[in-house]
């Protein structure tokens, strides 16, 4: 498929973005990669020094990475602006510390021609760094760590995480989300355990928000307040976009996109922790098939199951499939828990009976026993 190429007014529409240029940064190693940018550890240079003697670094009190992209492309530049433009939102509105820590914060953006370009003007081949501190800068994330749990795993032994460390993982996805979508108006859009960033500690920081959307009204419903419109195009963004596996039914049926598909995304994962898989992946890798099976299949559930019911339950009702009464292939996330009250239905929930919810990423757990931890690398 050839690649169009963004045009002067994306690129025009970036450079509205920036708060600074390439001088205010200095590139260090590389410690991560993905589909769109890679990702380098970045210290402000003597320029970015505030009059009180604080670098940014010490200002934000966490680690600076520098996302760069090269745009090459309009779809790149749309996700670019996309991602910038989250991360501000959040920065703007996330004022609760505990949340705080576990959404990155945005720091500055600019563009810049790449490094073999010999135009002195940005171009279609320019690239956009935005930097951003988080708090696990070694880029270590929930994949890493069931990387080491099948690492681990002896013959028949189970591939994922042991249920008290993937419930106390899933605490803090589930908080992230709800102050995306309660507080930032904010669907993720990718919510997978490659874009959950995990320290040796156990604190979870979500990641990577090319596929968000922003929203002029939070996408989650409060308890007593009903679910806006679906047709309302500054709520739900109509688009075919992720990693097969995590995809909702209803997104793969071309349904809007709304919070519904994160939190489906967050079960998903949450399977994925306990198993060391996901339930509806086609075990050669065919996205078509996966797909088809997210609609169709029923959950893959080990024989026997090896974890609690509680979990089990919380999960199987976070993935519940039941067809919209209008037809037309729609499904009803109404009957699906979290599908209209997000973390509130969670809180519900017996398998996490025992979180306290205003404490959860902050202070250690009680016992991490048998729990599996980084490598001290990271």
């Amino acid at each position: 498929m050839t690649r169009r190429p963004p045009d002067d007014a994306l690129v025009a529409d970036l450079k509205t973005r920036t708060t600074c240029d390439a001088r205010a940064y200095v590139v260090r190693e590389r410690v991560g990669e993905g589909g769109l940018a890679r990702v380098h550890a970045c210290e402000p240079s003597s320029s970015t020094v505030v009059d009180d003697g604080s670098s940014a670094h010490r200002r934000f009190g966490a680690p600076l990475v520098m996302k760069r992209a090269r745009v090459d492309s309009a779809r790149v530049a749309s996700r670019v602006a996309a991602e910038i433009d989250a991360l501000r939102r959040i920065a703007d509105v996330t004022t609760d510390a505990r949340r705080r820590w576990m959404l990155p914060t945005f720091v500055d953006a600019f563009v810049a021609r790449d490094d073999d370009d010999d135009d002195d003007d940005a171009s279609p081949s320019s690239f956009v760094a935005c930097v951003v501190s988080r708090r696990h800068g070694d880029g270590a994330t929930l994949a890493s760590l069931l990387d080491v749990a099948r690492a681990a795993a002896g013959t028949g032994a189970p591939l994922g995480l042991p249920e008290l460390q993937a419930r106390h993982l899933a605490s803090q996805l589930a908080l992230a989300l709800d102050a995306l979508h309660r507080v930032a108006a904010i669907v993720h859009g990718d919510v997978k355990p490659e874009n959950a960033l995990v320290d040796r500690a156990h604190r979870i920081q979500l990641c990577d928000f090319d596929l968000a959307t922003s929203t002029s009204r939070p996408a989650v419903a409060d308890a007593e307040d009903d679910l806006a419109e679906e047709n309302d195009e500054d709520e739900y963004l109509y688009a075919f976009c992720g990693t097969a596996e995590y995809l909702a039914p209803e997104t793969i049926a071309g349904a809007p996109r709304s919070a519904a598909r994160d939190w489906w995304a967050l079960a998903i994962t949450m399977y994925e922790l306990v198993h060391g898989k996901t339930p509806f992946a086609s075990s050669r890798g065919n996205d078509e098939v996966t797909m088809r099976r997210v609609r169709t299949a029923r959950i893959d559930w080990p024989d026997p199951p090896g974890v609690s019911d509680a979990c089990r339950g919380v999960i199987s009702a976070m993935l519940r499939r039941q067809p919209s009464t209008s037809g037309g292939g729609e499904w009803d996330v109404s009957a699906r828990l979290c599908g209209e009250r997000g973390l509130e239905d969670l809180k519900r929930a017996s398998f996490f009976r025992g979180v306290d919810w205003d404490r959860v990423g902050l202070d250690p757990p009680a016992s991490t026993k048998g729990w599996v931890v980084l490598p001290q690398d990271g």
